[in-house]
């Protein structure tokens, strides 16, 4: 007699099919929760486009140096509109619970509270974006500052 039978074969695939679409789909899920509002750092989305200038443009070393700084500056300049952005929809939202709670029963408000922490998460668990950012621009390097003029490349 044989355990393995056509349907039990037949179920045991289907159950390791449905756990591999739960477990993927969970962790995709969670990656782009944690994600999905992050830019890159001005430095790799100014390194990324320019590589794909030299590679597909084949710049000369003199379009390079022109170049490159407009690249970056204006790197820059979306980091700080999207942080901008970020800060902006955190108030908004803030000023929607605030006016939303006004409404509410004290034991509605309880509710909207603990709601509150779980869109929030837990602090530790936060890397990024839903909720409130903290203020001024991020920590940079020197070669990230706006005000940072590149060293001329000599080739």
């Amino acid at each position: 007699m044989n355990p393995f039978t056509k349907p039990k074969i037949a179920v045991y695939m289907a159950g390791i099919f449905l756990a591999g679409g739960l477990s993927g789909g969970f962790a995709g899920y969670h990656l782009a929760r944690h994600q999905f509002f992050r830019l890159p750092p001005p430095r790799n989305m100014s390194e990324h486009i320019m590589n794909r200038f030299d590679s597909d443009l084949r710049l000369s070393a003199d379009q390079d140096t022109q170049i490159k700084p407009l690249v970056e500056e204006a790197c820059n300049q979306l980091h700080v509109l999207h942080q901008k952005a970020m800060d902006d929809g955190g108030r908004v939202m803030s000023n929607m619970d605030a006016t939303i709670i006004l409404l509410l029963t004290p034991e509605q408000k309880t509710k909207f509270e603990e709601m509150k922490r779980e869109r929030m998460g837990p602090p530790k668990d936060r890397k990024g974006p839903p909720g409130p950012r903290p203020q001024g621009p991020p920590p940079q390097g020197d070669a990230d500052r706006p005000d940072h003029k590149p060293e001329p490349q000599h080739n």
